[in-house]
């Protein structure tokens, strides 16, 4: 099954928490990375498969061996898969993230300012707060 044909845009989201024009824009950018790589019958997989293998992994943080299973293919090879994918977006880091510097870094201050009346903030990252509590005891 191809996921890009075979699920609507909200399928696809559902399940790789990224769109499908991002997902091809990924495999466009580090196809030339990624290994040659066959399955557990000798077949090669191809470069958009183990992408969208380990932005599945990714996005739901499932088991390698069920992962596997879903996508026909050896925890192994999803072991190497999600490493290569992940080393081959890695190596993008440079031309994808900057931090902000300038007039940029001055608008983005004073952005973070106007919304929360926060000094100082350059910018944050979408995570899940968790409230830790101290001790109950001496």
């Amino acid at each position: 099954m191809n996921p890009f044909t075979a699920m609507s845009d909200a399928e696809f989201v559902g399940r790789f928490r990224l769109r499908k024009k991002s997902v091809n824009s990924i495999i466009q950018e580090i196809r030339d990375q990624l290994p040659v790589a066959n399955d557990k019958r000798g077949c090669p997989i191809p470069p958009n498969l183990q992408v969208l293998l380990a932005m599945r992994c990714m996005a739901t943080g499932s088991h390698q061996i069920a992962l596997g299973d879903c996508f026909d293919v050896s925890q192994a090879c999803v072991g190497l898969y999600l490493a290569s994918v992940s080393r081959a977006i890695a190596n993008l880091s440079e031309q994808f993230i900057q931090f902000p510097a300038g007039n940029d870094l001055l608008k983005t201050v004073q952005a973070f300012y106007n919304i929360a009346t926060m000094p100082g903030v350059i910018g944050s990252i979408d995570c899940t707060r968790v409230t830790t509590l101290g001790p109950t005891c001496n």
